[in-house]
């Protein structure tokens, strides 16, 4: 049984991703600051062995030390760049890929909170600041390395002031800690915020010619300018929180190297540390702002890697409903749809059936209507709606035989950006289904409409092309994929009636021998379909779309 994702375990296999180039990394970083921890002692050696002494071979020695180990921790920062750089990468890509392949299981994904907008956020802003937690290692590691050495260095110096700052550097760690908590809180709501304005701006550029066409531009634009306000006022308290733990370290750190410089020169005046040794316990006292500031950084560091990974983990903690291992030797295509009473509300039981080798419109209400083009996918599983294929479950078939016998195009589905010809091929297996499915669509009619053709770029979900071409080219994707079973949700409704009927009577004619689904109200589909399905009241009532038209519910859905 897998485990369950969560933040921290993310953030751990961010550090594992790549455990060769991380320990590089360490090691480099470290390496640095022991080499800049130790040139301050060398100075003072040259000066207390080699000046002091008049003993020019000690000088040299030191010298030579000095110069070594500037080598040293150059080498190192090099060394440690590149693998940090190595490793923070391989973290990243193999933590974006797991989410890309959690949201593109083929089983489907369970209803997300997030919308569009909040999990393209999540899946490239919240991903890579996950990855950051191999950068908050490395501050973490050559900023306690560098506080050791430094430490070690002072104890040979004098044990006293070793004691001290030990001491001083564990009271300013920790109160770094306890600041560090709230700005987790803060960076929270901050992605929340960022995910729902990136949500809210991704609706309104889906539906901006509607917006347009109703002249409700004011109503979206106060819409997008209060989550924005609302993100930008979270974003600000998290930067009052950062600023505070950042400023308070700083001022504290700064009072604890003031101290230590006292304590060394009154024990310079005393004659128990010579000059040498004070020009490297002030050099050390230094050098000492920098790891202090790298643990302090830490803290903020990782307290906004790990509310990212919270974010990540929310999506990932999301799994995709279970399908069993039937397979399909042959595909039918009869669907059978079970709806028992009162599943909703206005609706008695039914079994509706899609025949083999014939389009089927189905007719409904539309919450209706959601719930059995839901329970087509086999991923939404309604309590009183049951779907079957040849007789067997959905669920029980293994989902990549259902996803190649079954095909459902939902409502308001997105185009992907690049070209128009990309799109449609996308799911096809043979170029002269392309073709065909080109016809079908009456897509040929809008490539003759653009400027580049079938070349031309469609934007991001294809809002670079009108309502009725943008559904053109949806429903020729569908086609081109040649799949046994076909259900397509309401597909023309954006389209001019001529186009329509143009459509309708070239679906017909290149569905032939497969099955076709519609869920629609068009008469102009439904009266090309070989049977149509009516789902009210009393259930399922069967027929033409001429015969059925006597029937008050279903007129009052279809001819309104």
């Amino acid at each position: 049984m897998s485990r369950t994702v969560t933040a921290g375990r993310l953030l751990r296999q961010a550090m594992t991703a790549s455990r060769g180039n991380t320990a590089v990394a360490l090691a480099g970083a470290i390496g640095h600051q022991a080499g800049e921890a130790f040139v301050p002692v060398a100075v003072g050696y040259a000066i207390d062995r080699g000046i002091a002494a008049g003993d020019l071979g000690q000088l040299t020695v030191w010298l030579v030390a000095i110069v070594a180990t500037f080598v040293l921790l150059s080498s190192s920062y090099l060394v440690h760049a590149r693998a940090a750089a190595k490793a923070s990468t391989a973290a990243e890509l193999a933590l974006r890929m797991r989410v890309a392949r959690h949201l593109l299981d083929p089983r489907g994904s369970v209803p997300s909170p997030h919308g569009a907008g909040g999990l393209a956020t999540i899946s490239t802003v919240d991903v890579t600041a996950t990855s950051y937690i191999n950068f908050a290692s490395y501050l973490a590691a050559s900023g306690f390395g560098g506080l050791v050495v430094a430490i070690v260095l002072l104890f040979t110096l004098s044990p006293f002031l070793g004691v001290f700052v030990t001491l001083g550097a564990v009271l300013v760690v920790a109160a770094t800690q306890l600041l560090a908590f709230p700005l987790e809180r803060r960076m929270v709501e901050e992605s929340a915020y960022a995910a729902e304005a990136a949500d809210t701006a991704a609706d309104l550029l889906r539906g901006l010619p509607v917006l347009k066409g109703l002249s409700a531009e004011p109503a979206a634009a106060r819409r997008f300018h209060g989550v924005s306000r609302a993100a930008l006022r979270a974003t600000l308290r998290s930067a009052r929180s950062s600023a505070l733990v950042r400023s308070t370290t700083v001022a504290t750190t700064g009072v604890f190297v003031t101290a230590i410089a006292l304590l060394g020169g009154g024990m310079v005046l005393r004659g128990e540390l010579g000059i040498g040794a004070l020009v490297a316990s002030l050099g050390l006292a230094q050098f000492l702002v920098g790891p202090l500031m790298q643990l302090s950084e830490t803290s903020a560091f990782v307290a906004e890697c790990r509310a990212a990974a919270r974010r990540v983990a929310g999506v990932l903690q999301q799994t995709p409903p279970e399908f069993s291992d039937h397979r399909l030797r042959e595909v039918h295509g009869e669907v059978c749809l079970e709806i028992t009473a009162d599943a909703m509300p206005g609706t008695g039981a039914a079994e509706v059936l899609a025949r083999a080798d014939q389009l089927t419109g189905i007719v409904a209400a539309q919450p209706v209507v959601a719930a059995m083009s839901a329970a087509l996918t086999g991923e939404t599983r309604h309590e009183g709606v049951a779907a079957r294929l040849d007789g067997v479950s959905l669920s029980a078939i293994a989902v990549e035989d259902l996803r190649r016998a079954m095909l459902v195009q939902a409502l308001n589905s997105s185009l992907f950006p690049g070209t128009l010809a990309d799109n449609i091929a996308a799911a096809a297996h043979d170029p002269a289904a392309v073709t065909d499915a080109v016809s079908a669509a009456a897509v040929d009619s809008v490539t003759t409409e653009l400027p580049a053709g079938e070349d031309t770029l469609v934007g991001e979900s294809g809002h670079l092309l009108s309502g009725g071409q943008r559904q053109r080219v949806v429903l020729a994707r569908a086609l081109a994929a040649r799949a046994p079973v076909l259900v397509l949700h309401d597909p023309t409704s954006a389209v001019d009636t001529i186009t329509e009927a143009r459509i309708a009577e070239r679906l017909r004619r290149l569905r032939q021998g497969t099955t076709t689904v519609l869920f629609t109200t068009s008469p102009t589909l439904l009266a090309a379909c070989d049977r149509v399905v009516k789902v009210g009241a009393a259930g399922a009532v069967f027929g033409s779309h001429s015969d059925l038209v006597a029937d008050p519910e279903y007129a009052r859905l279809v001819l309104r």
